[in-house]
């Protein structure tokens, strides 16, 4: 069972998972994404979560996680950063954005950040969220 957590009122569980989610889409940079993912995995272990439930958070979130770094990768993201790299598939030339996929790769931080959070928003209190937005008049 998650340690201390069920003291935080709900509607600061909520405001927390607002913050969270407007840095994470703030955070354009791939190094602050992923320091502020890093962030929300090591909550995830101080409010007392189990890493076998982190893992599988994680690997269930893999086929939309490819399926957006790959739209990512096939689209034009920005002309004046773009880069495009040609890759041979026997007979067939599939043109990559690079950059694209890296942008994207970005974004799946950004969501999985957000899911962790409100993992950690709901530790000890899986109705937490609901109280809070309750409370918020949401």
């Amino acid at each position: 069972m998650p340690r201390s957590s069920h003291t935080v009122p709900p509607f600061v569980r909520v405001l927390y998972l607002v913050a969270v989610a407007v840095g994470m889409f703030l955070a354009t940079q791939p190094r602050a994404a992923a320091a502020l993912a890093g962030a929300q995995i090591a909550l995830w272990f101080a409010v007392g979560l189990p890493a076998g439930q982190l893992v599988r958070q994680i690997q269930k979130f893999w086929g939309f996680a490819l399926l957006i770094v790959g739209s990512y990768a096939l689209t034009t993201v920005d002309p004046a950063t773009d880069e495009w790299t040609q890759l041979a598939v026997g007979d067939f030339t599939l043109s990559l954005n690079t950059s694209g996929a890296a942008t994207g790769l970005v974004m799946v931080i950004r969501i999985v950040a957000v899911v962790i959070a409100s993992q950690v928003a709901r530790a000890g209190d899986p109705r937490a969220i609901a109280q809070g937005l309750h409370t918020l008049r949401a």
